[in-house]
C-alpha cells in the first residue's frame, strides 16, 4: 500500500489508519455535498440511518441517491425472488 493513510487489516484488506485519515476521505468524497451545504450539514447526513422495507423501483432509485449523498441505508425485503422482482 502507497498511501499513507491506508493499512491493511488481518485479512489483508486496506482500511483506513486513523480517523483523521477517514475524515479528509470523507471530505474527498462528498466535496460537491460540502460545498452545497456545508461541513455540518455534511456530518449530520453521515450520522443518518434509514430502514427500507419491500423495495420497489422507484424506492432503490431514491435509496442509491440517498446512499451516494452519505445516508447509511439498511435493506428488508422478505419477499421470495420472483415476487420481489415483479412490483
Amino acid at each position: 500500500l502507497t498511501n499513507k493513510c491506508m493499512k491493511e487489516d488481518v485479512d489483508g484488506y486496506a482500511i483506513m489508519a486513523n480517523k483523521e485519515c477517514s475524515a479528509r476521505f470523507e471530505s474527498e468524497i462528498y466535496d460537491r455535498q460540502i460545498r452545497l451545504w456545508g461541513a455540518d450539514a455534511q456530518a449530520k447526513i453521515s450520522k443518518a440511518r434509514i430502514l427500507y422495507v419491500n423495495l420497489t423501483g422507484v424506492c432503490q432509485e431514491i435509496l442509491k441517491n440517498l446512499v451516494l449523498a452519505g445516508v447509511r441505508a439498511t435493506l428488508c425485503d422478505t419477499r421470495p425472488y420472483p415476487d420481489a422482482v415483479q412490483t
